[in-house]
Protein backbone atom coordinates (compact mmCIF):
# COMPACT_ATOMS: atom_id res chain seq x y z
CA UNK A 1 0.00 0.00 0.00
CA UNK A 2 1.59 3.21 -0.55
CA UNK A 3 1.73 6.34 1.50
CA UNK A 4 0.03 8.95 -0.23
CA UNK A 5 -3.25 9.78 -0.93
CA UNK A 6 -1.87 10.62 -4.46
CA UNK A 7 -0.50 7.90 -5.61
CA UNK A 8 -2.84 5.43 -3.65
CA UNK A 9 -5.66 3.38 -5.76
CA UNK A 10 -8.92 4.16 -5.00
CA UNK A 11 -9.82 1.28 -2.61
CA UNK A 12 -7.11 2.52 -0.71
CA UNK A 13 -8.57 5.65 -0.38
CA UNK A 14 -10.64 5.53 3.31
CA UNK A 15 -12.66 7.88 5.36
CA UNK A 16 -9.85 6.19 7.97
CA UNK A 17 -6.92 7.75 6.48
CA UNK A 18 -8.65 10.68 5.36
CA UNK A 19 -9.73 11.07 9.58
CA UNK A 20 -6.06 10.10 10.35
CA UNK A 21 -4.53 12.59 8.19
CA UNK A 22 -6.67 15.42 8.88
CA UNK A 23 -5.91 14.58 12.89
CA UNK A 24 -2.48 14.35 12.53
CA UNK A 25 -1.64 18.26 14.52
CA UNK A 26 1.47 19.22 11.83
CA UNK A 27 -0.79 18.27 8.66
CA UNK A 28 -0.64 21.49 7.03
CA UNK A 29 -1.52 22.29 3.58
CA UNK A 30 1.44 22.76 1.45
CA UNK A 31 2.49 23.33 -2.21
CA UNK A 32 0.83 19.91 -3.32
CA UNK A 33 -1.95 19.65 -0.95
CA UNK A 34 -5.16 21.56 -0.10
CA UNK A 35 -7.97 21.71 2.38
CA UNK A 36 -11.72 23.17 2.23
CA UNK A 37 -14.33 22.78 3.43
CA UNK A 38 -16.80 23.03 0.66
CA UNK A 39 -17.01 24.15 -2.94
CA UNK A 40 -16.14 27.42 -3.78
CA UNK A 41 -14.88 28.91 -7.19
CA UNK A 42 -11.60 29.37 -5.39
CA UNK A 43 -11.53 25.54 -5.87
CA UNK A 44 -10.91 25.77 -9.63
CA UNK A 45 -8.25 27.85 -9.17
CA UNK A 46 -6.33 25.77 -6.85
CA UNK A 47 -6.97 23.13 -9.69
CA UNK A 48 -5.33 25.35 -11.61
CA UNK A 49 -2.17 26.59 -10.00
CA UNK A 50 -1.41 22.70 -9.07
CA UNK A 51 -1.65 21.44 -12.72
CA UNK A 52 0.47 24.44 -13.58
CA UNK A 53 3.21 23.81 -11.38
CA UNK A 54 3.79 20.64 -9.42
CA UNK A 55 0.14 18.59 -9.23
CA UNK A 56 -1.28 17.32 -5.92
CA UNK A 57 -3.95 16.56 -3.78
CA UNK A 58 -7.50 18.88 -2.45
CA UNK A 59 -9.76 17.46 0.03
CA UNK A 60 -13.09 18.77 -0.23
CA UNK A 61 -15.15 18.54 3.03
CA UNK A 62 -12.23 19.42 5.48
CA UNK A 63 -11.88 22.45 7.16
CA UNK A 64 -8.55 24.29 6.44
CA UNK A 65 -7.50 25.05 9.97
CA UNK A 66 -7.48 22.84 12.93
CA UNK A 67 -9.43 24.18 16.25
CA UNK A 68 -10.05 22.44 19.58
CA UNK A 69 -13.80 21.28 20.07
CA UNK A 70 -14.33 21.84 16.06
CA UNK A 71 -14.38 18.50 13.46
CA UNK A 72 -12.02 18.78 10.96
CA UNK A 73 -13.50 16.18 8.27
CA UNK A 74 -16.95 17.92 8.03
CA UNK A 75 -18.43 16.26 4.60
CA UNK A 76 -20.25 17.28 1.59
CA UNK A 77 -22.23 15.85 -0.96
CA UNK A 78 -20.10 14.07 -2.88
CA UNK A 79 -21.86 14.13 -6.53
CA UNK A 80 -23.62 17.93 -5.78
CA UNK A 81 -19.44 19.24 -5.36
CA UNK A 82 -18.34 17.06 -7.99
CA UNK A 83 -20.87 18.12 -10.37
CA UNK A 84 -20.15 22.35 -9.23
CA UNK A 85 -16.53 21.89 -9.91
CA UNK A 86 -16.73 19.79 -12.76
CA UNK A 87 -18.94 22.68 -14.14
CA UNK A 88 -16.93 25.33 -12.81
CA UNK A 89 -13.58 23.85 -14.85
CA UNK A 90 -15.24 23.74 -18.03
CA UNK A 91 -16.44 27.50 -18.06
CA UNK A 92 -13.77 28.51 -16.19
CA UNK A 93 -10.39 27.14 -17.45
CA UNK A 94 -9.07 27.61 -20.91
CA UNK A 95 -8.85 24.96 -22.14
CA UNK A 96 -11.80 23.12 -20.18
CA UNK A 97 -10.24 20.15 -18.23
CA UNK A 98 -10.96 18.36 -15.03
CA UNK A 99 -9.30 16.48 -12.88
CA UNK A 100 -9.37 13.09 -11.16
CA UNK A 101 -12.39 12.87 -8.36
CA UNK A 102 -12.86 10.20 -5.53
CA UNK A 103 -15.53 10.24 -3.83
CA UNK A 104 -14.68 8.66 -0.39
CA UNK A 105 -18.18 8.02 1.84
CA UNK A 106 -18.75 8.50 5.49
CA UNK A 107 -19.85 5.01 5.96
CA UNK A 108 -22.70 6.19 8.14
CA UNK A 109 -26.35 7.07 7.38
CA UNK A 110 -25.35 11.18 6.78
CA UNK A 111 -24.79 10.00 3.21
CA UNK A 112 -21.65 12.82 3.51
CA UNK A 113 -18.50 12.11 1.81
CA UNK A 114 -14.64 13.77 1.38
CA UNK A 115 -13.94 14.22 -1.82
CA UNK A 116 -10.63 13.50 -3.05
CA UNK A 117 -9.32 15.69 -6.32
CA UNK A 118 -6.09 14.69 -7.79
CA UNK A 119 -4.45 16.80 -10.16
CA UNK A 120 -1.58 15.50 -12.06
CA UNK A 121 0.12 17.96 -13.65
CA UNK A 122 1.65 15.22 -16.47
CA UNK A 123 -2.09 15.40 -17.66
CA UNK A 124 -3.38 18.46 -17.92
CA UNK A 125 -3.00 20.93 -20.48
CA UNK A 126 -0.51 23.39 -19.63
CA UNK A 127 -0.67 26.27 -19.44
CA UNK A 128 -4.22 25.96 -17.77
CA UNK A 129 -5.50 29.48 -17.57
CA UNK A 130 -8.47 31.63 -16.33
CA UNK A 131 -9.34 34.95 -17.22
CA UNK A 132 -6.26 35.04 -19.45
CA UNK A 133 -4.20 34.49 -16.25
CA UNK A 134 -1.95 30.65 -15.42
CA UNK A 135 -2.22 30.73 -11.96
CA UNK A 136 0.45 28.81 -9.90
CA UNK A 137 0.99 27.12 -6.23
CA UNK A 138 3.28 28.77 -4.26
CA UNK A 139 3.86 27.31 -0.92
CA UNK A 140 0.58 27.06 1.02
CA UNK A 141 -1.10 29.81 -1.75
CA UNK A 142 -1.99 30.70 -5.02
CA UNK A 143 -0.03 33.26 -6.88
CA UNK A 144 0.44 34.21 -11.07
CA UNK A 145 2.74 33.33 -13.21
CA UNK A 146 5.09 35.94 -14.49
CA UNK A 147 5.75 36.05 -18.49
CA UNK A 148 8.98 34.15 -18.19
CA UNK A 149 6.69 31.09 -16.19
CA UNK A 150 4.02 31.16 -18.56
CA UNK A 151 6.19 30.97 -21.37
CA UNK A 152 8.51 28.17 -20.13
CA UNK A 153 4.88 26.12 -19.44
CA UNK A 154 4.00 26.64 -22.91
CA UNK A 155 6.96 25.02 -24.10
CA UNK A 156 7.28 22.60 -21.47
CA UNK A 157 6.97 18.79 -22.10
CA UNK A 158 4.80 16.77 -20.39
CA UNK A 159 6.15 15.53 -16.69
CA UNK A 160 9.13 17.73 -17.65
CA UNK A 161 10.39 19.64 -14.49
CA UNK A 162 7.74 18.06 -12.83
CA UNK A 163 8.86 16.62 -8.89
CA UNK A 164 7.91 13.96 -7.69
CA UNK A 165 4.19 13.06 -5.96
CA UNK A 166 6.17 11.16 -3.19
CA UNK A 167 5.52 13.11 -0.26
CA UNK A 168 4.05 11.36 2.85
CA UNK A 169 1.39 12.80 3.57
CA UNK A 170 -0.62 9.87 5.31
CA UNK A 171 1.57 7.09 6.54
CA UNK A 172 -0.14 4.31 8.15
CA UNK A 173 0.95 3.37 11.81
Amino acid sequence: MTNSLFAASAADLTIERIRALAARPDQVESLTLEFKREYSKSLVTTIAAMANTYGGTILVGINDKTEPGVERVVGVDAQETIDKIASTCSEKLDPPWEPTFFPVPFGDTSGRSVVVIRVDPNVAPRPLLIDLKAPIRLSRQNSTADRDRLLKLAREEPSAGVLPMGQNVMARG
